[in-house]
């Protein structure tokens, strides 16, 4: 089934036009996803955010919310489920918003998007030369393979799990590079001092 008919689809909004200023005499913050902020595993980063001063204040379909699946329309198209503590973010143009429909679990959409058979149909209708970019309605025509929500809810599990053990194997490998790095050091350091 096509995503259109599983969810709501929007695009962030254009920042420029609502950018404002400390300064002026009235402004509103607002903490902005970046496409930094989207982890491999379909996670928010939050130490990715940045801070956006509007002119007024935004209305509340371009704010993440609870069950909310954002993807980044500039390659790669990866997707991020928007759990309760990244809800009251602020999307930029250069994202889709995602609002599925009950019969869909927004996490399992999440892994969905992010499956290779997916990112494979999505890079197919990638358009521009140098920063190429989906358009939403290509978005809208992806097919989505969608097993009963009990099912969804297992497979989401499963990955879960599987990200979980990704997410500590990339930690691990942070801190045997930084061990090596410092054990090198000493012993550079020592050889130098002798």
């Amino acid at each position: 089934m096509k995503l259109e008919k599983l969810s709501i689809i929007r695009i962030g909004l254009p920042l420029i036009r609502k950018k404002g200023d400390i300064h002026d005499d009235q402004f509103f913050r607002y903490k902005a996803v970046t496409l930094k902020a989207f982890s491999s595993t379909g996670h928010l980063l939050h130490n990715e955010l940045d801070e956006f001063i509007a002119n007024e204040e935004l209305n509340e379909s371009y704010i993440t919310q609870e069950g909310d699946v954002l993807v980044r329309l500039r390659e790669p198209n990866t997707a991020v489920y928007i759990d309760k503590k990244s809800s009251g973010l602020l999307v930029p143009a250069l994202m889709a918003i995602i609002k599925p429909k009950k019969e869909v679990n927004s996490s399992y959409l999440t892994h969905y998007i992010n499956s290779s058979e997916a990112q494979k149909r999505l890079h197919k209708e990638l358009q521009g030369t140098t920063i190429q970019m989906l358009k939403a309605s290509e978005l809208a025509d992806l097919e989505v393979t969608l097993p009963s929500l009990h099912t969804q809810k297992k497979i989401v599990s499963i990955l879960n799990l599987a990200n979980q053990e990704i997410e500590l194997l990339e930690e691990l490998k942070t801190l045997k590079t930084q061990f090596k790095n410092e054990l090198l050091d000493t012993i550079l350091n020592k050889e130098i001092n002798k």
